[in-house]
């Protein structure tokens, strides 16, 4: 930062998470940072795409101090190449300060995790594998802790039962085989298996059912249930089981015990037991109950494989008192909460009566000490029925949380509801309204969309148009609360040969909308054959008045290979026309399946044409060799090269033509930072190597009109504005990154008494 400076300059800045931390590709992150001018003059701050040096969002400030704040719902790509984000502030008089570094948070590369097989079936005590298999599914020039921790986690609460760690590269896959030794069950259960790294997981359900013989053939171990604590409990709280067991024979016993639902067969708690002979041991099982809407009795059982006891036990309707004195209780059903403060809320609920004789009272729905509303309700002996009250709420400033309560003479039932404030801040959608397309390629494509705020409060929105996964242009727009505003996004084509469709994505932080669009080749049928779409567009920019047509060939002469991970490569090529009509073309340089540069070429018909063309390599750590592409029109060559690796994270060499940043590997040490908030995982990515040397750009050159018009120089083109920290393609552009109504309960639908049944259930 601008340490000891006076004048314009920034302060500060920072990425939240910062460097110190390690972070997954789609983990949100933001940037903060401060300008100050004495003069008081500031205008604008300006963030920047630290790998191509493009703004991506510029904001509009003013005064002496000013902070501005960018988000990202994921990680950009230039910070997962080990890039910084940039930002540099002006002023209404001109003045500007130098860009400022702002360094990123280590990212690892990401593994996707699939259960590929298992040992099933399987009967209590055998012995679970499952078969994982891991693979990179990270980008080429990602770099960042490649060594992950692949957990096999078991049941409801995701027990880590087993785990391994892994190390990949660039395209790189394994398979590994996780298990642990299941219990000796006397039902057959079943639960989930959780095979899971920091961003990828995969779940399947497991059955494990009992031994052929699980009961020795001596009782040794007796079961007795002595206490159960059920007084008082409602639907949805815990109850407790006391059972004691006993070992009444000559050898030690290690066994589990079981707390069994009798009704359904589930098993809702475990606990292992391991007695000496003659010893006596007592537990204490927790159940927590289902939210019944009756009172209901049902059977729990403690069992193992010895032996077991069952018991009878009850729960009272849940939010009833089950000791009130009269005949009428009340559960709360359903709330339409959050609702916006002045929108009414309703409370739909349960009431029974439970005498044999018809009656009626009067239902209250109370807020602080006020009744807000009532209701008369007649109701016949033992039944139940679902009825509905509310108010109109009050219209607060801030979002508030408060009790309500639904009372009758008998009973009452409290619960927490949520209203908005009128400073709440909602989503903002967005709506295509209509395009431009179709457009001849090298044209302007323009995308018209509906913003709206459905938040109570006044918000600022980006907005941006995504074209094959690339943001190509972004705005920010200022929203009342309710409001909308139409806005236009765009861009300029790619100048494509052949017709070509795709979509085109308009984007929130809140949500995505999407529109195909076609954009007309140069030799397409619904091409505009006076329009000019560049010199590189048109194959046939010479000779296609008779009738002729060019036909490109390519092959690789040679390259200057091996070289230091962090020099230029250069290739060199022949490119040839055997048609019978002059042309033009681009040739491109692809690595890993992205374009890292493109030239224009032109080729008499029967002739050739030497071509070399280059990029920046990433300086790695280790040796690598990986194949790179020519590609021209529809034809291609291939060869392998080779980079040496570096001695360490970052590379003396030139990173790019015009290049006022080294080449930081981005190698960030991770440390001790966990990689799932459980584990130390991820650590040193030491093994960066596998980001097959390229530093290039992302955009695809296979099929160009989803990318940008400015894809790609390699620093000897001058087809676009080639990103000075990479001498690849420029692609990255600006990655930034209640309803009040009824609550739909059909009062006259719901009156029948549950069955007792859903005591049984387990949440």
């Amino acid at each position: 930062m601008a340490t000891g400076q006076t004048g314009l300059r920034i302060t500060s800045g920072s990425h939240d998470p910062g460097p110190d931390a390690v972070v997954g590709v789609n983990d949100s992150i933001t940037a903060t940072a401060t300008a100050v001018d004495p003069e008081g003059r500031l205008d604008t701050i300006e963030w920047i795409d630290g790998r191509n040096v493009l703004v991506f969002q510029t904001d509009d400030v003013s005064g002496t101090e000013a902070t501005s704040t960018v988000s990202f719902d994921e990680v950009p790509k230039w910070l997962r190449a080990g890039y910084p984000t940039m930002v540099t502030a002006t002023t209404t008089d001109g003045r500007e300060t130098a860009r400022v570094d702002i360094e990123g948070p280590a990212v690892r590369r990401p593994y996707a995790v699939d259960i590929v097989d298992t040992t099933m079936p399987l009967s209590g005590g055998d012995r679970f594998d499952a078969t994982i298999s891991v693979e990179d599914v990270g980008d080429l020039q990602h770099v960042g802790p490649s060594e992950q921790e692949i957990r096999l986690r078991v049941g409801g609460d995701r027990t880590t039962v087993d785990r391994t760690t892994v190390d990949l590269g660039y395209g790189q896959s394994t398979t590994i085989v996780l298990g642990y030794d299941t219990y000796p069950v006397q039902q057959a259960v079943e639960f989930p298996v959780r095979a899971e790294g920091p961003d990828d997981a995969d779940e399947i359900d497991v059955q494990v059912g009992p031994a052929e013989d699980t009961t020795p053939p001596e009782q040794d171990l007796r079961v007795s249930i002595t206490d159960v604590d059920d007084d008082g409990v409602r639907g949805g709280e815990s109850l407790e089981i006391t059972a004691a067991f006993e070992n009444t024979g000559d050898t030690r016993i290690n066994t589990v015990a079981q707390l069994v639902s009798v009704g359904k067969g589930a098993v809702v708690n475990e606990a292992q037991v391991v007695l000496d002979p003659g010893e006596t041991h007592e537990l204490v099982f927790t159940y927590k109950t289902y939210p019944v809407k009756t009172d209901v009795t049902f059977e729990m059982a403690v069992c193992t494989p010895y032996g077991s006891d069952t018991v009878t036990v009850s729960v009272a309707a849940a939010g009833s008192d089950p000791d009130r004195d009269g005949p009428f209780g009340v559960a709360i059903f359903q709330v339409n909460d959050p609702v916006a403060g002045g929108d009414r809320l309703e409370v739909a609920a349960s009431f029974v009566n439970s005498g044999d004789d018809r009656g009626s009272f009067t239902a209250e729905l109370v807020v602080g000490d006020e009744v807000v509303d009532t209701r008369e309700i007649e109701m016949a002996g033992q039944s139940t029925a679902i009825r509905t009250l509310g108010y109109d709420t009050y219209p607060v400033t801030n979002d508030v949380t408060f009790p309500v309560t639904v009372r009758t003479p008998d009973d009452s039932a409290t619960t927490q509801v949520e209203v908005f404030g009128t400073d709440h801040e909602g989503p903002v959608t967005a709506s295509i309204t209509g395009t431009t397309a179709p457009v001849t390629g090298g044209e302007r494509l323009d995308v018209s969309a509906t913003v709206t705020n459905d938040g109570t409060a006044t918000t600022d929105a980006v907005v941006e148009l995504v074209v094959g996964g690339e943001v190509v242009d972004a705005k920010t727009v200022s929203l009342g609360a309710g409001s909308s505003q139409s806005i236009t996004l765009g861009y300029d084509t790619y100048p494509v040969k052949s017709d070509s469709t795709f979509e085109v994505t308009v984007r929130t932080a809140d949500g995505s909308v999407a529109t195909p669009v076609t954009v007309y080749g140069t030799d397409g049928d619904g091409a505009d054959e006076s329009s000019e779409s560049g010199d590189e567009s048109d194959t046939k920019s010479d000779g296609s008045d008779d009738g002729g047509s060019a036909s490109f060939g390519v092959s690789i002469d040679g390259t200057n290979a091996p070289i230091t991970g962090g020099d230029r490569l250069h290739v060199s090529t022949t490119i040839t026309n055997a048609g019978d009509a002059d042309g033009s073309a681009t040739a491109s340089l692809v690595v890993g399946g992205e374009t890292v540069a493109s030239r224009g070429v032109s080729v008499p018909a029967g002739g050739s044409q030497p071509l070399t063309l280059g990029y920046s390599t990433y300086p790695v750590q280790q040796d690598v060799s990986f194949p790179v592409t020519v590609r021209v029109d529809g034809a291609s060559a291939s060869t392998s090269v080779s980079v040496r690796g570096v001695s360490g994270s970052e590379s003396d060499a030139g990173n790019g033509e015009g290049s006022d940043d080294s080449a930081d590997s981005g190698s960030t040490d991770g440390g001790g930072d966990e990689t799932t908030g459980e584990s130390g995982g991820a650590t040193d990515g030491t093994s960066d190597s596998n980001a097959s040397g390229s530093s290039g750009g992302e955009s695809d050159g296979t099929d160009p009109a989803n990318g940008e018009s400015t894809d790609s120089g390699d620093g000897e083109s001058g087809t676009g504005d080639t990103g000075e920290a990479n001498g690849g393609s420029t692609d990255e552009g600006g990655e930034t990154g209640s309803s009040s109504s009824d609550t739909g309960v059909d009062e006259d639908d719901a009156t029948e008494t549950d069955s007792s049944t859903d005591g049984n259930e387990s949440s």
